[in-house]
């Protein structure tokens, strides 16, 4: 990802569009990034201690995830627009740039939910396709970080039950820092 990213400067353009500008939550697609290679970077038992509180900000763990994030972020040319862009854009209208003739910029993270911002016409695997984030230190692969808010269930049968007991349970990592539901 570094390697394409130095290509595309190479070629005049930015290779990330980055923007963390949402009115009042402003700030947390940052946290995000951090989470993302916190488990990249750090065992699970350090990111779980984080996430319970145990494990400080001032960590050198958590520091090195802000640092990777900085140095990916603030270095000229690898942002769209830069520092400036970064913290006032709204995050909704940032991909859009991807898209633009030609397009200025090349790399986006975000949730799925951000495809509605892209505009009319465009299709997953035709126009933009997906990556995962890839690993930092091979010791640590290449977790999936999956958010949700809640389950509900629409339809009382078993299997609907079973599958809510089922998203119920604790999510543990194994030995390979990939999560599983246990």
């Amino acid at each position: 990802m570094i390697e394409l990213g130095e290509t595309i400067k190479a070629d005049g353009d930015a290779p990330w569009c980055i923007s963390i500008e949402h009115g009042a939550a402003t700030g947390w697609v940052a946290t995000d990034w951090v989470e993302a290679i916190m488990l990249r970077t750090a065992s699970p038992e350090d990111y779980d201690a984080w996430v319970a509180g145990d494990l400080p900000f001032s960590s050198d763990q958590v520091k090195n995830a802000v640092q990777v994030m900085s140095d990916l972020w603030l270095t000229e040319g690898n942002v769209l627009g830069g520092r400036d862009q970064i913290v006032t854009e709204f995050i909704g209208d940032n991909p859009t740039h991807m898209f633009e003739d030609p397009p200025t910029c090349w790399m986006h993270k975000q949730a799925s939910w951000i495809q509605s911002f892209f505009g009319e016409g465009l299709e997953a695997g035709v126009d933009y396709d997906f990556f995962m984030l890839p690993p930092i230190d091979e010791a640590f692969g290449t977790p999936l970080l999956a958010y949700g808010n809640f389950f509900v269930l629409f339809n009382d049968r078993p299997e609907a039950r079973a599958l809510m007991e089922y998203f119920s349970t604790g999510w543990r990592y194994g030995a390979n820092g990939q999560a599983a539901i246990g």
